[in-house]
Order: structure tokens, then C-alpha cells, then sequence
């Protein structure tokens, strides 16, 4: 039984996938030998299946840093990680997703039949990363003002730079939200807060808001972009940045407030979940 789909369908799905992305079939194949369809599965489960589907990139799921991918790769290795509290405190902490289908499953060391996937999860995490180059030392002589924005605090530090990324045409957003038009409104002004409430400063947007807005400001304002990034758009966001500077924001974790996060419809969880965990362990200590 599989579920929704025919029998022919989920042997395409698998021809599909060995085709493409072999190391997921394992994975596929136990979910269909454990549960009767996979809406039987764990949400937890399900949780996991839609954030590896998820268009999101991979190091959204599993942050480059060694800790983590120290971590990653003592599952893959067999480890039984949660014999040791400090490492249950990290999966739970930067890997919510993986921790709860792990908890629920009752299971202390990562299933076999995953471990190839998240093998190739751990490679792609780093990808962007790997002989890129960080934005480029403060140079005053080829930085302008703005007349439309003010950051008394923030004064600029670099140029943006053109990007091979931002010749391209095609449509960069990977996931969509649902929010009503304003033809008749001007484009707006976007600000930015820090974690206690207090506005850095403002820009006045000559054209709709766009991911190119708050990675203009913090790749020419900020010396080091910020640990944490909380904004409407983040999934998009990430995305722009590793497609342009991603070793500039490799440290940078991406998220949606929950205000706006029903929108969302291509997003993995994590982005959302990890909230509370980041709220209580860095804003409150």
C-alpha cells in the first residue's frame, strides 16, 4: 500500500529518484515498508519528509558549522548521541526537525536506511561555500551616501558589488506567500530592529520590496553579517544571499516570525520551530 498513489506511481517515483537522487531511496523505502501510507507516519515524520522536499537550501536544515556537522556525522557514523546531553542539547537546539522524528521513533541512533541521504545532505550544506570568496574590506573611496536612508549607527562599509546572479532572469523566490496587493501604494519603507526592540534606521524603497533591500544593508553596512536574521521573507532571503555572498552569511540563521509564517507555503518547519529555542537562549539570557 502506498498510500494516494498507485503501485505503477511509486514504482516511477523510485525510478525517478534513483535516477536523480539515489541516496533518498532507502529513506522512501522505509517509509513504505514501516507505515501502511504515509499518512500513518509520525507527524514528526512527515515534519522530516516535507523539509527534505522542501525547495529551502540544505543549510537551512543542517547549519555549516562544525558542531553540527560533527554531530551529523557521528549519526551517519552509528553514534548513539543521545547518550550524551550536551549533544541531545545541540540536535534538539539547531536540528529540531531530525531530533523529534528521532524522539519518536524511539530510535537513539539514526536508522541505516537514512544515513546515505544525510550524507549528502552534510555535502550539499557546505557546497555554497566551498572556494567562495566574503565580502570585500571596508573601502571608503567607492562608497556613496544615501540620501534615502538613514543609519546613524550603521555608516556604510563596503559597496554591494555586482553579482553573476543578478544578470539572470529567472525566478530566484523558493517559496510563495499569499498576501493581498496595494497597486495604488508607494513601495515603503523598510526598517531594522534589533532583538530589544530598537530601530537601527530606516531606507526609503525606490521599487517593491525585494530580498535585494535588507542584503544591500547588511552586506554594506554590517561588519559581520548578524547571527540571526528574523524577517518576513527569510526563505527568499537566504536563498539571494547564498546565490551572492554566502560565505559572508554562512554563520547566519534565517527566519520567519510567526506573525506572517501561515503565508508561507514552500518553507520547511525549522524555520519556524527553532524560534523558541533561539528566543530563550539568546534574547532572554
Amino acid at each position: 500500500m502506498h498510500g494516494n498513489i498507485t503501485d505503477h506511481q511509486f514504482r516511477e517515483l523510485i525510478e525517478q529518484l534513483t535516477a536523480h537522487c539515489p541516496s533518498v531511496v532507502p529513506f522512501v523505502n522505509w517509509i513504505d515498508a514501516t507505515y501502511e501510507t504515509f499518512v500513518d507516519s509520525p507527524p514528526s515524520v512527515k515534519s522530516l519528509v516535507r523539509a527534505i522536499a522542501a525547495s529551502s537550501p540544505v543549510c537551512g536544515f543542517i547549519r555549516p558549522n562544525e558542531n553540527v556537522h560533527g554531530l551529523i556525522g557521528e549519526l551517519i557514523s552509528g553514534v548513539n548521541v543521545f547518550s550524551c546531553p550536551v549533544k541531545v542539547k545541540l540536535l534538539h537546539e539547531e536540528c529540531p526537525v531530525l531530533f523529534a522524528a528521532l524522539r519518536d521513533l524511539g530510535s537513539s541512533i539514526l536508522p541505516r536506511t537514512w544515513r546515505p541521504m544525510f550524507q549528502e545532505l552534510l555535502t550539499k550544506s557546505l557546497a555554497p561555500f566551498i572556494d567562495g570568496t566574503s565580502a570585500p574590506p571596508a573601502s571608503f573611496s567607492d562608497v556613496h551616501a544615501d540620501v534615502l536612508s538613514f543609519f546613524p549607527t550603521l555608516p556604510k562599509r563596503r559597496p554591494r558589488n555586482f553579482y553573476l546572479a543578478d544578470a539572470t532572469r529567472r525566478k530566484e523566490e523558493i517559496c510563495t506567500k499569499k498576501h493581498p496587493g496595494h497597486s495604488f501604494f508607494l513601495p515603503g519603507i523598510f526598517t531594522l530592529f534589533c532583538p530589544h526592540g530598537f530601530n537601527y534606521g530606516f531606507e526609503v524603497m525606490q521599487k517593491h520590496e525585494s530580498p535585494n533591500v535588507p542584503f544591500t544593508i547588511f552586506l554594506t553596512r554590517f561588519g559581520k553579517a548578524p547571527r540571526i536574521i528574523i524577517y518576513d521573507n527569510a526563505c527568499n532571503l537566504h536563498s539571494y544571499c547564498l546565490n551572492r555572498n554566502p560565505v559572508f552569511f554562512k554563520d547566519t540563521i534565517f527566519l520567519v516570525d510567526r506573525f506572517h509564517w501561515k503565508n508561507h507555503k514552500g518553507c520547511m518547519r525549522q524555520r519556524l520551530y527553532i524560534v523558541k529555542f533561539l528566543y530563550y537562549s539568546i534574547f532572554l539570557l
